[in-house]
């Protein structure tokens, strides 16, 4: 992880001065263990906000088209993202994923997916969070960012100084470890957890 360490260190002041980054929260990030840390997905800034805030190490849910770019892999792999399919339902990716809880790692999740041209709130939650959970009993943190979107606009080629604040909430679980939610127990997960997420951000961040 000295590649992630170093990136964070460079990002984490540059993050404070010209975004403004104010962190909250931070008590409710397990000091170990394995944890799901879920956000709302405005900006291209999201995970460079989430990483820095975050007192642990990151692994990035990312999108495997997004991870296969030639000109950026090599960042992506020394961040040591997890690529998926797009939606998230994705064997390799979701192993990837369970390898990474089962060491007691920190995995970060969009639930919104990508399609940031959409306005806040328009996109549909995807399971892929709650299928992570239910197999590892991993607790979710959920973290609600806000003004990133106004800090890097989705059509914008490069952000601007902003105010943004990262916001974390209490962790929570759903399932233990190993149950099969059946389809409306996933239905009603995404929800709560999207609700939660909601309860931390303004939706026009």
């Amino acid at each position: 992880m000295i590649f992630y360490a170093a990136v964070r260190t460079l990002f984490y002041p540059v993050g404070r001065w010209y975004f403004g980054i104010r962190i909250e929260g931070l008590a409710n990030i397990p000091a170990s263990g394995a944890a799901i840390v879920a956000a709302n997905h405005v900006s291209w800034l999201d995970p460079m906000a989430v990483g820095s805030a975050c007192t642990r190490p990151v692994r990035f849910l990312i999108a495997r088209h997004v991870y296969d770019t030639p000109a950026t892999r090599w960042f992506y792999r020394g961040m040591r993202t997890i690529p998926v399919e797009k939606g998230g339902r994705d064997p390799r990716g979701m192993r990837a994923a369970l390898r990474a809880l089962a060491r007691g790692e920190v995995v970060g999740i969009f639930p919104e997916g990508a399609g940031l041209l959409a306005a806040p709130g328009e996109r549909e939650a995807h399971a892929g969070a709650l299928l992570l959970a239910a197999a590892s009993g991993a607790p979710f943190v959920p973290v609600g960012l806000t003004g990133t979107r106004r800090a890097w606009p989705p059509k914008a080629r490069f952000p601007r100084p902003g105010k943004v604040t990262v916001r974390f909430g209490e962790p929570f679980t759903l399932w233990n470890r190993g149950e099969r939610p059946g389809r409306l127990a996933l239905r009603d997960g995404v929800s709560a957890l999207m609700e939660k997420i909601r309860s931390l951000h303004s939706e026009t961040a």
